[in-house]
């Protein structure tokens, strides 16, 4: 059956205390089985406690008298650990709106990996599916992998992104093998970078074909948004990031540039303007006309814009520079961009 079916046991939500537990009881060494690998995934059912207090001393907080204490070598094998809340005993004991409360403070603990609620009856009978979906449960997530189960494909899919009007824009993926399907996790960033794992995913979807996504600004503010996809297999390993598209609200240089600073010359601080066409590793210095290096103003990946830095006169070490001409060089990667001369004057 493994890997392709990933095996778990719905164990006793009291491990090895109390009188009605798994260990000592019904002779369900679950921890074992899942630190030794037997099982991928441990659901314990965790229907003794229905408020989020009771849920953190349960996993956590009342050692020895926890999960915790007993699973951390299947823990940092990567195994995954989900919370399992009797939902039929909060309806029984009149305490339903306590899940939103479980739900964070599990979350709180790192190696909660998501969660199992018994039972189904409950939640179809108070049609909760949507209340959880737009409150608690209202991001997108992915499955995380279990190492070692298989290797993610080499070829990540490609993105194409095409503006609508000027707030609207669609994004297709094009998956790297038509002929095996594949999940695609698309991703989302307003920040100077786009990382997978702290973007938001903006949507998950398991095809072989080439599908499109619309996207809206919810502002007409000034606003730049950073897109690439992942492709990941049945265990969830992915590829690397496809190439990475922006969208902007603003218009977008046409190219890199290292522009004249103002005022210029200067006697005490003068502003830099740059400007980057696509999302690069961009490098700023100040040395003399002999190469002796002063400083370095900027050294990290940029959105593509306008952007500025200024300069105080002082070399790295805080000290104030003599009067003459400098010299200040825009990179992307190991390519120079421009350079152009700076004149301080004391």
């Amino acid at each position: 059956v493994k890997p392709h079916v990933r095996l778990s046991v719905a164990a006793l939500g009291k491990y090895n205390w109390s009188g009605w537990q798994g260990y000592g009881t019904v002779y369900q060494d679950g921890a074992l089985w899942f630190n030794e690998g037997y099982i991928d995934q441990l659901m314990p059912m965790h229907y003794h406690w229905y408020t989020a207090d009771g849920f953190y001393g349960m996993l956590e907080g009342d050692c020895p008298e926890c999960w915790g204490q007993f699973i951390q070598p299947g823990i940092s094998a990567g195994r995954l650990f989900t919370s399992g809340p009797g939902s039929y005993i909060l309806e029984d004991y009149n305490v339903w709106n306590n899940h939103g409360s479980i739900v964070e403070t599990c979350r709180s603990i790192p190696w909660i990996d998501g969660f199992q609620f018994f039972s189904y009856g409950s939640w179809r009978d108070r049609n909760y599916w949507s209340s959880a979906g737009n409150s608690f449960f209202n991001w997108k997530s992915k499955i995380r992998p279990i190492p070692g189960n298989s290797q993610a494909p080499a070829i990540s899919p490609a993105l194409i992104l095409t503006p609508i009007d000027s707030l609207t824009h669609d994004l297709t993926v094009v998956p790297s093998d038509p002929s095996q399907n594949a999940w695609f996790i698309l991703y989302r960033s307003t920040g100077e970078e786009l990382d997978p794992a702290q973007a938001e995913i903006v949507d998950i979807h398991f095809t072989k074909e080439p599908f499109t996504i619309r996207s809206v600004f919810q502002t007409t503010q000034d606003s730049i948004m950073l897109y690439g996809v992942t492709q990941a297999d049945r265990f969830w390993n992915e590829t690397a990031l496809s190439s990475i598209v922006v969208a902007s609200t603003v218009p977008m240089p046409d190219k890199p540039n290292l522009y004249r600073n103002y005022p210029n010359p200067f006697n005490d601080t003068t502003t830099i303007p740059y400007s980057v066409s696509y999302p690069a590793q961009i490098k700023i210095d100040v040395s003399t006309l002999l190469g002796q290096h002063m400083v370095t103003l900027v050294d990290h990946a940029e959105i593509p814009g306008y952007h500025h830095i200024q300069w105080n006169g002082r070399n790295g070490d805080g000290l104030e520079s003599s009067s003459g001409i400098y010299l200040v060089q825009m990179k992307m990667g190991s390519n120079v961009i421009k350079s152009r001369k700076l004149c301080l004057i004391k």
